[in-house]
């Protein structure tokens, strides 16, 4: 008997290599199915001209003409279309792109001239890694005198005001901080405070390292608030 994760795979496999059959929906404003999103990441790949190393951080129902709704009768065909994002990070290029998945054809593609499309999992995933090689994060988790970089968390978060003339909008940035692992289940518990890698996500690197001053993190000894702590005090209070 095949396994659940070889039945998944597989079809992951099948999506990926031709377009998805979507799954029939009965009304126009019905959200897109998971069928439905594969067919347009595919038709996306096949007909638009991208790189391979593309992301879609948005696919969602390009809703159709009020009209088309008002005149909808159950059981009748009506438009299918998908709204998609798409960011081509060879080309450092992304697009708005409009997909007929009836005809599986693209209606339209607009370039997005200003702004970046959100960041994606894929991206977030990257900063870890990317903080953790950095000679000038290296040298200010050192002076803070941590050793083993790998008990550091990096954690990612949107990137802030920023300064144009040495940060421009047209570069995907996020800033970086970072976390001393715990213990306890609490991987916030010891931040450590004053510093912040500015990460370039276009260029995998981090453009620079701001450091404020060594500020005492929180001792591990004194984080033993898990579950069976929080209850202990509790019935202590309650007495």
């Amino acid at each position: 008997m095949r396994s659940l994760a070889g039945v998944v795979a597989a079809a992951w496999l099948l999506g990926s290599v031709a377009y998805a059959q979507p799954v029939p929906t009965a009304h126009p404003l019905d959200p897109l199915t998971a069928a439905e999103i594969r067919s347009a990441t595919a038709i996306v790949k096949a007909q638009a001209q991208l790189s391979a190393n593309v992301l879609f951080p948005v696919i969602a129902l390009h809703e159709p003409p009020k009209d088309d709704i008002l005149a909808f009768k159950p059981g009748a065909s009506f438009r299918r279309e998908a709204f998609v994002v798409v960011m081509d990070r060879t080309a450092r290029r992304a697009f708005e792109i409009v997909v007929d998945l009836r005809n599986k054809a693209i209606v339209r593609t607009t370039p997005i001239e200003s702004g970046q499309p959100l960041i994606t999992d894929v991206e977030l995933r990257e900063v870890q890694g990317i903080v953790r090689k950095d000679p000038a994060w290296q040298a200010a988790m050192q002076k803070r005198g941590i050793k083993d970089f790998e008990t550091v968390m990096v954690d990612p978060w949107a990137p802030g005001l920023l300064d144009p003339s040495r940060e421009p909008r047209t570069t995907r940035w996020v800033r970086a901080l970072s976390y001393l692992r715990s213990p306890n289940r609490n991987a916030y518990a010891r931040p450590i405070e004053g510093v912040v890698a500015v990460v370039n996500l276009d260029e995998h690197k981090v453009d620079r390292v701001i450091d404020l001053g060594v500020t005492p993190i929180p001792p591990a000894a004194e984080l033993g608030r898990g579950a069976s702590t929080v209850r202990t005090q509790a019935r202590i209070h309650r007495r």
